[in-house]
């Protein structure tokens, strides 16, 4: 257990500096320490010990019942993690509840601004509450962290369009076909920006 106690800097830290896994091995000498314990103290203390430990253990498990109570509980215990902040922003997006995506989104973002899976999540939580403005914003602020990304761009380019800031689109799409000739999202996405740019009085 040492290397991972905290007293050295280890990478998993930036999430956290405790998980489960980290006690696998030292399990073996706390189950040796029991065995001992049993045979000193006897059958009937043992057997109550097993008995406090199974309630505890079936405690935890319900915090695993599925990714909302596992990422509700260790927000509980650690408020500041950005991580569960955004995998809940991202659970709660597969479940198409925008606007607590939204929100969870932002607590990420408030912990950990330059986090580019936060500002997508948010981008596309905003793009499903019909907020195109907005959404081309967050996603713009992860191009801005990340500019090779492509989803971000072609999110970003969408919202654009969406919020009907045609110029805006018409100069992403055509970035991102600069780089991928082929996509066809992109290319459809600009042929559609033309066409209302187009239609201009």
């Amino acid at each position: 257990l040492l290397p991972n106690s905290g007293i050295f800097p280890f990478d998993f830290q930036e999430w956290s500096t405790t998980a489960d896994r980290y006690v696998y091995l030292p399990m073996i000498g706390v189950a040796l320490a029991f065995a001992w314990a049993t045979k000193r103290l006897g059958a009937a203390i043992a057997t109550a010990v097993l008995l406090i430990l199974l309630v505890l253990q079936q405690r935890q498990l319900s915090f695993w019942r599925n990714e909302e109570t596992l990422f509700h509980r260790t927000l509980v215990i650690n408020p500041q993690s950005w991580w569960s902040w955004g995998d809940l922003s991202h659970y709660y997006l597969a479940e198409h509840r925008y606007t607590d995506a939204a929100v969870c989104a932002q607590h990420s973002l408030d912990l950990h601004p330059d986090s580019v899976v936060a500002w997508e999540n948010l981008g596309l939580a905003l793009t499903a509450l019909h907020d195109y403005p907005q959404a081309a914003a967050a996603f713009q602020n992860g191009v801005h962290f990340d500019p090779g990304n492509q989803s971000a761009l072609l999110n970003s380019a969408d919202a654009f369009r969406r919020a009907h800031q045609w110029d805006q689109a018409v100069r992403i799409y055509t970035i991102l076909l600069h780089s991928n000739p082929q996509m066809q999202s992109a290319q459809q996405g600009l042929g559609l920006a033309k066409m209302q740019i187009d239609s201009r009085p």
